[in-house]
């Protein structure tokens, strides 16, 4: 049978600046490493951690490993493997400058920018082929909202001279 997995040896200073972090930091997932490796440090084993933090063993024995190797440097998060991002910032700039714009003004006959328009725009001016959900997700997340335009012909009534004294009249119904 192996011997229980536990931190090793903190130094006052050591466990000071877990404390500081543990108290600091604004990611859960940080803290709660902070936390296991301080309940490490007090002679939990993993299995008594993990049901304090809520956690599985495995994550405690993973985290306490992590500590051991690596210190503070090694308990945020990871870069995570995946697919790279699809989108630039060039891209993510152009998008929000054509949003700004008239499509007719760059050749689109269109009254209004839509989702589907904006995507089919971009890929032929960038290369870069995203679906309409990926244009509505990035204006949301820079404070755009769709919403359907409001067709009125009050410009063209503006130009009638009498138009605010048609407008001021009270009407009368007979």
């Amino acid at each position: 049978m192996r011997p229980p997995l536990f931190v090793r040896p903190l130094s006052s200073g050591q466990v000071a600046a877990l404390e500081a972090r543990y108290r600091r930091t604004p990611v859960p997932a940080e803290r709660t490493r902070c936390h296991i490796v301080l309940l490490s440090h007090q002679r939990l084993r993993p299995p008594a951690i993990a049901a304090i933090v809520r956690v599985h063993p495995d994550t405690v024995r993973r985290t306490i490993r992590r500590y051991n190797t690596a210190g503070l440097a090694g308990l945020p998060d990871r870069a995570r493997s995946g697919r790279p991002p699809t989108i630039t910032p060039a891209w993510i700039r152009l998008l929000l400058n054509l949003v700004e714009q008239d499509p007719q003004r760059v050749g689109v006959h269109r009254t209004a920018w839509t989702a589907p328009a904006l995507a089919a725009y971009l890929s032929e001016q960038t290369g870069i082929k995203v679906g309409p959900q990926v244009v509505r997700r990035q204006l949301r997340k820079h404070g755009y909202t769709p919403r359907r335009p409001t067709w009125t012909v009050r410009h063209l009534a503006r130009r009638d001279p009498e138009y605010a004294s048609k407008n001021a009249a009270p009407r009368r119904c007979s």
